[in-house]
């Protein structure tokens, strides 16, 4: 069965697979994953199956069985919250086989450990309102290296990334769909998140943005944007 995941029907059950998630968290006090990509690919994966199938068997395995009754009554086909992920999956090693969802215990020990790591010095740096292109230099290098959490947001135009983007760039979320386009770093309000544009400006008026509408904790602006990296992508 071929799948237009552009479709109107697509996307209309994709509200209802969203919400179906959002219960699951809700009802299991699980979190999603920190990397959003991951959370969007496998609601994809379960909206797909919801069509095909008529379930939410996990988007992870192949469904086996040629009917509706076979594929329900075989054990080896996971519906979505599946039984190993709640009873052994998720509370031993804090997240399902497709990380969507997660012990928020496990998450919160997960960064401790990580920040444990950090320095003093680069701790400060994420508390602060607005930081150099050397600084985010030391930043991206403690992240790749497991070291640190944070989020990297680019609010240029598309057109402008011809003139290159910072290397492991987050989200691209042009100030022209701001607003449309928010909800794609809701999830990044509790964790330091650095935003740049390509002078400045804009980015510092989105950082003001960030915190005083949409409650993030510390949204951080890349002084001078682009124009002072010399390490672009």
């Amino acid at each position: 069965m071929k799948i237009d995941i552009n479709s109107p029907q697509f996307k209309e059950e994709l509200k209802n697979t969203v919400r179906y998630t959002d219960n699951v968290c809700k009802v299991n006090n699980f979190v999603y994953n920190e990397n959003n990509e991951i959370n969007e690919n496998i609601k994809i994966g379960l909206t797909r199956n919801k069509i095909v199938y008529g379930e939410y068997f996990c988007p992870c395995f192949m469904v086996m069985g040629e009917t509706k009754e076979e594929q329900v009554k075989d054990s080896e086909n996971r519906m979505c919250p599946c039984t190993p992920a709640l009873t052994n999956e998720i509370p031993n090693e804090g997240s399902c086989h497709c990380k969507i969802f997660n012990d928020p215990t496990f998450v919160k020990n997960k960064e401790e450990s990580i920040n444990s790591s950090v320095p003093k010095e680069l701790e400060g740096i994420l508390s602060r309102p607005e930081i150099s292109s050397h600084e985010l230099r030391r930043l991206l290098d403690a992240r790749n290296e497991g070291k640190l959490n944070f989020k990297l947001v680019d609010v240029r135009e598309l057109l402008e990334e011809r003139n290159g983007k910072i290397p492991d760039t987050d989200v691209i979320l042009p100030t022209s769909m701001f607003f449309k386009d928010v909800d794609s770093i809701k999830d990044f309000k509790d964790i330091p998140t650095v935003v740049y544009c390509h002078a400045g400006s804009r980015s510092a008026q989105v950082c003001q943005i960030l915190k005083d509408r949409f409650d993030f904790k510390n949204a951080i602006n890349l002084a001078g944007g682009i124009m002072g990296c010399g390490y672009l992508e």
